[in-house]
């Protein structure tokens, strides 16, 4: 019993010791990542998935998540879920189970789920600049667009010379440019409950249908733009 006792102590001394090491070495190549070197940032990326992805204590859980990457990589996208699935349930501290299922819920066009997924990611992790670029990218498709910036300005804080935040944010902000337009001018506002009209004139930021939510000072919940111009 005693031995038995012996062996379960050294495991877990073992195994902590090695959680241990893993964690040091990203601390110094986050430093290293900061540092703002282009010649060598790639490198340390590299090296921060290649600890990212690797289990600190059990190559078995490693070997399935790489079976799961490979699924991915052949586009069978529900057998990787259940895959990475699997992962989460044998260690739902591994944060890199949780980010490959996060992607995979993201190109079936699963959004909520995959942000649900970066969620737990990032709380395991948050320094995962993987993580927030992905939740950049989910945030575009729920047309969270400031939020996407923010996720990606984040990404852009702990891995400076990272190229996909200065390209995302830029094309976010011709995007939230071509979907929402500033306009001044008269319009009717309709209340659906009494039937009213009543003609305000004011700058609102609004969608560019026909339909628009009414701005909240307005107190009002339809507002109606007619295509020649004319108010009633």
């Amino acid at each position: 019993m005693k031995k038995i006792l012996t062996i379960i102590i050294l495991f877990f001394s073992t195994t902590t010791l090695a959680a241990n090491e893993r964690n040091l070495e990203l601390d110094k190549l986050f430093i290293d990542l900061k540092k703002n070197d282009p010649t060598l940032s790639k490198n340390i990326e590299l090296k921060i998935w290649d600890l990212w992805s690797t289990h600190p204590t059990d190559d078995k859980l490693t070997s399935i998540l790489n079976e799961g990457s490979r699924l991915m990589q052949d586009k069978n996208l529900f057998r990787a879920i259940s895959v990475f699935t699997e992962v989460i349930e044998m260690d739902p501290t591994w944060a890199e189970a949780w980010n490959k299922r996060a992607t995979v819920y993201y190109m079936i066009g699963e959004f909520e789920k995959s942000q649900n997924d970066i969620n737990k990611v990032l709380n395991l992790e948050e320094r995962h600049f993987g993580a927030l670029a992905g939740q950049g990218l989910v945030n575009i498709q729920l047309k969270n667009y400031e939020k996407a910036i923010l996720s990606y300005q984040m990404a852009e804080k702990i891995y400076p010379t990272m190229r996909s935040p200065k390209i995302m944010i830029k094309q976010i902000q011709e995007l939230i440019k071509r979907d929402s337009i500033w306009m001044c001018g008269r319009y009717v506002v309709k209340n659906p409950v009494t039937k009213t009209s009543k003609l305000v004139k004011s700058a609102i930021q609004v969608d560019d249908t026909e339909n628009y939510n009414a701005h909240p000072y307005q107190k009002l919940p339809v507002i109606k733009k007619y295509k020649n111009g004319n108010t009633l």
